[in-house]
């Protein structure tokens, strides 16, 4: 993943579908750093949940678009705390 990354030119934009109940943190943390450098403009998709390592690489994106329906959780030691859909409402 970093090196596809990498290797998107710097003028396309970035769009990531990302579903993941998490993982790795180094793998996270890379993910998250490649992103992040992308001269264009990073957008990630959540349609089911970003838990943990997910929720780290939605957040280095410069837009995150969540379902209705959908859970960001980010594991802070041992509390949690999340996120549930409608965080592009304009209600």
């Amino acid at each position: 993943m970093v090196r596809a990354i990498r290797m998107t030119p710097d003028f396309m934009p970035i769009d990531l579908i990302l579903h993941t109940p998490g993982g790795i943190v180094l793998a996270s943390e890379q993910i998250a750093h490649a992103l992040s450098h992308h001269p264009s403009k990073v957008t990630v998709f959540v349609p089911h949940y970003a838990m943990s390592g997910g929720t780290m690489i939605a957040l280095s994106a410069d837009e995150i678009v969540v379902d209705e329906n959908a859970c960001v959780l980010l594991l802070v030691r041992s509390t949690a705390v999340g996120i549930t859909g409608g965080l592009n409402n304009e209600e």
